[in-house]
């Protein structure tokens, strides 16, 4: 057996489910579950009306009905063929198995019909079957005799569109399957191209050491635990985007050539930074980038906007607040600025934990420029301002890394 964790139907969206449902509703008025091996519904649905409705309508009917479904699931799995059965409360179920290769993984039930309109001891059966629901006994009744009456030669119709039904969910499980085999395959390759950039020796090596005064190596750990974490919960696209993510923040440390670089590039760099964190934090971190376009392509010193952004969402860490971050740029008369605003109080020392920014900042550019640390009445600010032309002589060159 698959159970719930396990079983392929659950894997498949329910809104697919839902119309499958629907539209075979529409088509014969016939209500149907799709339900896994043990009986359960795979997806709730409204679709019940009349007596089913009302029986329903309490916990105890409720789990009878699930019961009925499990038995009916129960008979068309033994026999691997469509099972005609008779519910708790008297009205017909036709069960048609649901086979992935070759083992049952669940079952598609008809109800709320009846074969033939129901006679007197038909009706005396179901009250005394129901009658410690609680329910109205004349309510009972008249939705019992005015559930619609199916011929057998539509429900042997409707098995038939159930047949193909039954080989679209089949479907949707393969092609599913298909793209969690692509997705693990995926975080594998990309897991060896971390590791092999954290295990390469000689000047890889070198500069990887150097990659640790800009991104705090604890960031790494917890970035590693978090794939790991989110592998074993079977979150695997978010895995693989933790992984694209972290691996572009490798490529940019890594592949970069001098000591500028255009702010797309580092501002790609922060993205990757923020992407990581909003999937570890989740609701607790929003961000926002609006750089205007023209400024994308202006140079600055490498690792410049990195360390402002990972000071800021250090509060991240140590408390439960929620934080929402913007990162902008301008352009004035004598230069242009980038600019970094939280909407919490990080509790650091700005300015003694940037001073290495600062440092190079002003080698680049002049000491008239630099960081400018501010704090508002609800959260910190931290602008960059800098020159349209860089001091002449000072670093290396800079390419756009693709």
């Amino acid at each position: 057996m698959y159970g719930q964790l396990h079983n392929p139907l659950y894997l498949l969206e329910k809104e697919k489910l839902l119309r499958i449902i629907d539209n075979f509703t529409r088509a014969t008025d016939i209500t149907i579950d799709i339900n896994d091996e043990k009986g359960f519904p795979v997806v709730s649905h409204n679709y019940f009306y009349g007596f089913c409705n009302y029986i329903r309508s309490t916990a105890e009917g409720l789990r009878r009905c699930i019961a009925s479904n499990a038995e009916a699931g129960f008979l068309t799995a033994r026999t691997g063929e469509v099972a005609y059965f008779t519910c708790h409360a008297g009205m017909m179920l036709v069960a048609v198995p649901i086979m992935l290769e070759g083992e049952f993984i669940g079952s598609i039930t008809c109800g709320q019909m009846h074969l033939q309109k129901p006679d007197r001891p038909a009706e005396e059966k179901m009250l005394a079957a129901t009658t410690d629901l609680g329910l109205d006994r004349e309510l009972l009744l008249r939705t019992y005799r005015e559930v619609a009456v199916c011929s057998l030669e539509k429900c042997q119709a409707a098995t038939s569109l159930i047949s193909y039904m039954i080989d679209y969910i089949l479907e949707l499980i393969y092609h599913q399957r298909q793209q969690e085999k692509v997705a693990s395959q995926k975080i594998k390759e990309l897991t060896r191209e971390v590791a092999r950039a954290r295990l390469a020796t000689g000047r890889q090596t070198a500069r990887l050491k150097k990659l640790q005064s800009h991104i705090r190596p604890q960031f790494i750990y917890n970035t590693l635990n978090s794939i790991t974490g989110l592998i074993e919960l079977e979150e695997k696209s978010k895995a693989l985007q933790v992984v694209y993510s972290m691996a572009g923040l490798l490529r940019y440390n890594l592949d970069r050539y001098g000591d500028l670089v255009v702010l797309a590039d580092e501002l790609e760099c922060v993205r990757n930074f923020l992407t990581i964190q909003k999937i570890r934090f989740c609701h607790r971190l929003d961000f926002n980038l609006s750089v205007p376009e023209n400024l994308l392509t202006r140079v600055i010193p490498f690792m410049s906007v990195y360390p402002v952004v990972e000071q800021l969402l250090l509060s991240l860490e140590y408390t439960t607040s929620c934080l929402q971050l913007e990162i902008g740029g301008q352009e004035e008369k004598e230069g242009w600025r980038i600019y970094v605003q939280s909407n919490a109080f990080s509790g650091q020392n700005l300015e003694r934990n940037l001073r290495h920014v600062q440092y190079r900042l002003q080698l680049f550019c002049g000491r008239e420029y630099g960081l400018v640390c501010q704090l508002l009445p609800q959260g910190e600010r931290v602008e960059l301002v800098l020159p349209y032309q860089l001091k002449s002589g000072v670093g290396g060159g800079y390419k756009v890394l693709k």
